[in-house]
C-alpha cells in the first residue's frame, strides 16, 4: 500500500534534487527516483523501477547485484539524471567496493565507464531504511512481452447471494420449470414424489445416499453454476464427468448433462491444455519412391553439438529416398551459404542434379536465397510442415542412427574428424527397408573391406558392361517394388490406429497442435495447442493454410501451413440452454 497511497508520483521540475535510492535481491534490482520540493525541501517519488534477474544475473555475487542495480537504475533514468549533480541512497557502497577492486576487466569495467558519466555522491541508508527499492527488487516487474503464453485470468468475486424471491421469480419464468409446477399444483401424474416446493422454491428430491432436495436451478443460473464447478481454481478444469458428479451433488435441472458436456467442450483452456484422448487424425500419405537413384533428396541439420576444433557444430545430412545412400558433412552453423555449397559439391558434383529435394522450414532452408539458387538449378524444393516430421522421416531415421557414440573421444570435441566413418558405416549397412546395402544400389557391386584382403579368393569373370547395366536397372527395380511394398504395410498399420480427417471450410476456427518451448517455464505445464487461427485455405486433403484472426492481425499477423493431425476445431463458448442475461440485469 505504500506504492499506491500518498505521496503519489509527481511530475519532475527543474528546481528540485534527485535522490535514487537502490537495491538488489536474489531475483530483482529494483529503484526509486525522488525529487525534493524546493519550498517544503521534502522528496516526493517520480518514478519506480524494477525488472528480474537473468539467469546468468542470479549467480552473482552481492556486490555485483547491487553494482548491477545502480547501473542499470542510472542507465534507464538517465534522461532525469545526466548532467545532475544527484544523490544515490542504498545500504551497500558499490562504488568503494568498485574503486578497489583490482585489475578491473569484462563487464566490471563496462560498468564502470558507464557510471563515470553522472555527478553522484552516495550516502549509505541502513537495509530496513530502505523499503521501497527493497520491496521493488524482491517483487521485480515482468516486462511485457517475455512470455508468448497468455495470461489466465481468474476471476475472483464475492458469492453474490440470491433470496427465495429471485429463485421462485427466475423459477417461473423458465417454461420447463413452469410446466413442472403446474403439475404439481395440478397433482397431475407422480411429480410430487419427484419434486417438492418448499418456501415458494422447486426442489427436486434426491435419491438415497444424496442430499434431500436438490434446487432446480432456472436456465439464466445454470451458465454460473457449472463455472463455479469447472473453472474456479479449486475446481481443477476436470472432465464431463467429474464436473456434472459435481454439479449433480446439490442441483438439477432438465439436460444436465448435455449442458455440462457443451460447457467443458468450449472451454478454451481446456482445449488449449488438455491432450485428446480419442485416436489421432489423419491417414499416412507416403512418399513415392523414385525410379532412379539421387532425384529426390532429403536434406536436414543435426546439432548443435560441442563445437570442435575447426569450429563444427552442426553436421548437414542428406538423403537418396531410393537407394538411401547418406551424404553427411560437419559445418559451423545452419546458414543458407553451407547449404548451397552442400548441394553444389557434395551433390550435384558427385551425383547430378536431383529433380527435387525436401527440407524441413528452418530459417537456411527457407530463405530467399537458397530459393533463388534452387530455382537457377532447375530443382524443386518441398518444405515439410513444422512439428510434422514424418514429411521427412528418411532425414529424421538417419539423424537418430548417425550418433555417433562409438568413434568421438571422451570429451566429444572430435566428433567432426568422425563424420565420414559413421557415413560409410551406414552406407554399408543393409536396410531394413530395402533388404541391401546403399552401397549396392547405387554401385551395383557389394563394398570391399580391408579385412577382406587377408585372405585368398577365386577370382570371378568379368561381366559385359550390358549385362551390368541391365543387371543393376533391374536391381533398383526390385528396391523401388520392395520400398513401395513396406510403405503399403506401413500405412496399413498407421491407418489403422488413426482417424478418418475431418474437412475444414475456409473461414473454420483451429486449434494447432505446437511444440511451444520457453526457457523459463516448465514444459509439461505448457499448452498443447496454439491459436485459435481460422483456415485461410485448403492447400491438399491433409493441409491447410491458417492464418492469425483479423481482430488480432494489428499485434502480430501469423500465416502459415498446418498438417490435419495437427488441427482440432475450436468450439467457441455457446448459451446452450441458458441465455446470456444476468440475474441483475434487469
Amino acid at each position: 500500500m505504500l506504492l499506491v497511497s500518498a505521496p503519489i508520483l509527481k511530475h519532475p521540475t527543474a528546481e528540485g534534487k534527485f535522490e535514487v535510492h537502490v537495491d538488489a535481491s536474489g531475483v530483482g534490482v529494483g529503484a526509486m527516483l525522488m525529487q525534493s520540493d524546493p519550498v517544503t525541501n521534502e522528496y516526493h517519488p517520480v518514478s519506480y523501477l524494477s525488472r528480474r534477474l537473468t539467469l546468468a544475473e542470479s549467480n552473482y555475487h552481492s556486490n555485483e547485484s547491487e553494482c548491477l542495480a545502480l547501473v542499470w537504475a542510472l542507465t534507464k533514468l538517465r534522461h532525469y539524471l545526466y548532467g545532475q549533480t544527484f544523490r544515490v541512497r542504498t545500504d551497500n557502497n558499490v562504488v568503494h567496493w568498485l574503486s578497489q577492486k583490482k585489475d578491473i576487466r569484462g563487464k566490471l569495467a563496462r560498468w564502470v565507464l558507464i557510471l563515470q558519466e553522472f555527478n553522484f555522491s552516495i550516502d549509505p541508508l541502513k537495509g530496513a531504511e530502505n523499503k521501497v527499492a527493497d520491496a521493488l527488487s524482491r517483487q521485480p516487474a515482468v516486462s511485457q512481452g517475455s512470455s508468448s503464453q497468455p495470461e489466465v485470468v481468474m476471476e475472483i468475486c464475492s458469492m453474490q447471494r440470491y433470496s427465495k424471491v429471485d429463485l421462485a421469480v427466475w423459477q417461473q419464468g423458465d417454461d420447463t420449470i413452469r410446466k413442472i409446477l403446474q403439475q404439481l399444483r395440478e397433482e397431475k401424474g407422480n411429480q410430487s414424489q419427484l419434486f417438492a416446493i418448499k418456501d415458494g422454491v422447486l426442489y427436486k428430491r434426491g435419491k438415497d445416499g444424496e442430499r434431500e432436495f436438490k434446487l432446480v436451478v432456472p436456465s439464466l443460473l445454470r451458465r454460473e453454476i457449472i463455472r463455479n464447478f469447472h473453472d474456479d481454481p479449486d475446481a481443477g478444469h476436470f472432465g464431463v464427468f467429474k464436473t456434472k458428479a459435481k454439479v449433480d451433488q446439490n442441483y438439477w435441472w432438465p439436460g444436465l448433462p448435455v449442458s455440462v458436456r457443451t460447457y467443458v467442450a468450449s472451454c478454451p483452456f481446456c482445449q488449449q491444455n488438455k491432450i485428446p484422448t480419442t485416436p489421432p487424425v489423419g491417414y499416412l500419405k507416403p512418399i513415392d519412391p523414385p525410379k532412379k537413384v539421387f532425384s529426390l533428396i532429403g536434406i536436414d541439420h543435426l546439432g548443435p553439438f560441442i563445437r570442435t576444433k575447426a569450429g563444427n557444430r552442426y553436421i548437414l545430412v542428406a538423403i537418396d529416398y531410393l537407394s538411401k545412400w547418406v551424404i553427411a558433412k560437419p559445418v559451423a552453423s545452419t546458414a543458407t551459404g553451407s547449404i548451397c555449397d552442400f548441394i553444389k559439391s557434395e551433390i550435384i558434383a558427385l551425383h547430378s542434379y536431383p529433380q527435387r529435394i525436401i527440407t524441413d522450414r528452418g530459417s537456411g532452408f527457407t530463405s530467399k536465397m537458397l530459393q533463388l539458387q534452387l530455382q537457377k538449378l532447375g530443382i524443386e524444393q518441398s518444405i515439410i510442415i513444422t512439428g510434422h516430421y514424418q514429411s521427412n522421416g528418411q532425414v529424421e531415421r538417419v539423424n537418430r542412427t548417425l550418433v555417433m557414440k562409438a568413434f568421438v573421444n571422451s570429451t566429444h570435441t572430435n566428433w567432426d574428424t568422425k563424420v565420414s566413418n559413421a557415413t560409410l558405416a551406414i552406407n554399408t549397412a543393409k536396410q531394413a527397408s530395402t533388404e541391401v546395402t546403399p552401397f549396392e544400389v547405387v554401385y551395383g557391386r557389394l563394398p570391399e573391406f580391408p579385412n577382406e584382403r587377408q585372405f585368398p579368393w577365386p577370382s570371378t569373370r568379368s561381366e559385359s558392361f550390358k549385362h551390368f547395366q541391365n543387371r543393376v536397372s533391374r536391381f533398383r527395380r526390385e528396391v523401388r517394388e520392395k520400398l513401395i511394398n513396406k510403405q503399403k504395410n506401413m500405412k496399413k498399420n498407421y491407418d489403422q490406429k488413426r482417424k478418418r480427417p475431418p474437412t475444414f471450410a475456409v473461414g473454420d476456427l483451429v486449434l494447432v497442435a505446437r511444440i511451444v518451448r520457453s526457457p523459463h517455464l516448465t514444459q509439461k505445464l505448457l499448452p498443447k495447442f496454439i491459436g485459435p487461427f481460422q483456415i485461410a485455405k485448403r492447400c491438399s486433403s491433409l493441409t491447410y493454410l491458417v492464418e492469425s484472426l483479423p481482430v488480432t492481425r494489428k499485434r502480430m499477423w501469423r500465416r502459415f501451413p498446418a498438417h490435419v493431425s495437427q488441427l482440432k476445431n475450436y468450439k467457441t463458448p455457446r448459451e446452450f440452454d441458458w441465455p446470456a442475461v444476468e440475474p441483475n440485469s434487469e
